[in-house]
């Protein structure tokens, strides 16, 4: 039931809240308006004590309208500092892979067996049944990119 809550209030689970990174992104601009705005309350505050004393209301209900208005000021000033959570995990489907691929003319060197690089490069990138593609598919979506003397995006392998 907690799980249920704290994900419909916060996106996601509390486990990937506590394997996370929670930070403040608070920016120089940020802290100056922070600055700014609490030597404005600290004058507004000055000021309500004093017009405050006049008023027949009870000693209670300041306490309530100044925690109200507290607790209300509290929340703008935690969404101003821009709280942020940084995970650690990919999460799959979500995350982009560049694959750079070499293209050369070093990949015409044969090396193993009398054939040249890029024909490793074709054969583990190319194609439906490639196990190193599909484990990467899993989990990124997947860019191609060339570079030999300049770089370039590539729709697949194959248009090497």
């Amino acid at each position: 039931m907690l799980d249920a809550a704290f994900r419909f209030l916060f996106k996601y689970p509390l486990l990937v809240f506590q394997q996370g990174d929670f930070v403040l992104g608070v920016s120089r601009p940020i802290v100056v308006a922070l600055l700014v705005a609490a030597a404005i309350a600290a004058a507004a505050l000055i000021t309500y004590r004093s017009i405050a004393s006049e008023g027949p209301s009870s000693s209670r209900d300041k306490a309530v309208l100044i925690g109200l208005r507290l607790a209300l000021v509290a929340v703008l000033l935690f969404c101003l500092i821009r709280p942020t959570l940084i995970l650690k995990a990919a999460v799959p489907q979500q995350n982009f892979l560049g694959v750079l691929i070499d293209d050369s003319r070093s990949m015409l060197i044969a090396d193993r067996d009398g054939q040249p690089r890029s024909q490793f490069v074709q054969r583990e990138l190319s194609g439906i049944n490639s196990p190193l593609l599909k484990a990467l598919q899993q989990r990124f979506v997947l860019r191609f990119f060339r570079f030999s003397s300049s770089a370039g995006r590539l729709g697949s392998p194959a248009e090497l």
